[in-house]
């Protein structure tokens, strides 16, 4: 961020088999590896209803949905108490990252990506 250009933290997670439907794929998106830019991110909410024909499994009672403009991704907590946790945390997470990109504030870095002086690619340590 010294020269003007930043990185943005992305939510990422894994591909997921499950080995009794012989290795077949249980979470399928569009782009590999599976990610969405934090900044992408539209709406974030708590499952109302599922459309059987794509997610016939998962319990409305413990899934959200995250949307950006381009993809609606549904996800499944343990549970409803953690369901919720994750999407209070995200909603504060974006609206922090937001707020502080918008005010060109500096803690967004350390904030997001540790401090400032810690070791970056190359193998030497900036500001010192």
């Amino acid at each position: 961020m010294v020269d003007g250009s930043f990185l943005l933290p992305r939510l990422s997670w894994s591909v997921a088999y499950e080995n009794d439907l012989g290795a077949k794929r249980l979470n399928v998106s569009k782009a590999e590896p599976d990610q969405i830019d934090l900044l992408d991110v539209c709406r974030i909410r708590v499952t109302e209803k599922i459309d059987r024909k794509l997610h016939p499994f998962p319990d409305p009672r413990k899934s959200f949905i995250i949307e950006t403009q381009e993809e609606t991704y549904l996800f499944e907590a343990q549970g409803t108490d953690e369901r919720n946790r994750i999407v209070y945390g995200y909603k504060l997470v974006i609206a922090r990252l937001a707020s502080l990109l918008m005010l060109r504030d500096s803690r967004a870095v350390e904030e997001f990506f540790g401090s400032a002086s810690a070791m970056v690619p190359g193998g030497f340590t900036v500001g010192k």
